[in-house]
């Protein structure tokens, strides 16, 4: 039979009104230790007649609260940028025919562009632009440039013998008193080469 003593005096009543056990206690908790957080609390009992002592701890303010404990959070591993692909210096603006024949129009103005290199090259999509102005461009349509090919790109006519390429306007692009710059990109828009003029070809 269990039996919780109380806490009085000196000791402890163990077993009820008939028996006094001298067991003397830890002095009951003052004011100032009962405002921490934490204590230990006793409880005396008799076990089969026999004095018995728990103890247990808990928190005055209530409920012990759960602690987070933070984890580490793994780095993602950065991801490589694939290098550029480097444009094909063999294929080169090879002139710029700016003083046309043609009279005000100069619609015989054209641009000459030549595979300088051993292998043929694939200039499907690529660009040619006056850089000076930012305007007009011409797309190239789906052609392969063989090794030593040139051809031309003109302002306003087309000839089948140079490939039938030509800008299609219809006044002149290259100034002849303030010279401009042609750009060839490819068809990931990197410039491969660039040329101004004078001289002419």
């Amino acid at each position: 039979m269990w039996r919780a003593a109380q806490c009085g005096g000196n000791g402890y009543s163990v077993g009820g009104a008939d028996a006094r056990a001298n067991i003397h206690s830890p002095p009951c908790l003052s004011a100032g230790a009962r405002s921490r957080s934490h204590r230990r609390a006793y409880t005396y009992a008799t076990l089969n007649g026999h004095p018995y002592s728990t103890t247990h701890r808990h928190s005055i303010a209530g409920a012990h609260r759960n602690t987070h404990v933070p984890t580490d959070t793994p780095t993602p591993e950065p991801t490589a940028t694939p290098s550029p692909k480097p444009a094909s210096p063999d294929v080169r603006i090879a002139c710029i025919f700016f003083d046309g024949a043609v009279s005000r129009t100069e619609s015989d103005e054209y641009v000459a562009i030549v595979n300088e290199g051993g292998r043929a090259q694939d200039i499907t999509s690529w660009r040619l632009l006056d850089i000076a102005d930012g305007r007009p461009q011409f797309v190239f349509p789906s052609r392969t440039l063989e090794p030593g090919e040139t051809i031309r790109v003109y302002t306003n006519q087309m000839h089948t013998d140079s490939g039938g390429f030509s800008f299609g306007s219809r006044s002149a692009i290259w100034s002849n008193s303030d010279p401009d710059e042609a750009g060839l990109y490819d068809a990931d828009g990197t410039l491969v080469h660039s040329k101004s003029y004078p001289p002419g070809c």
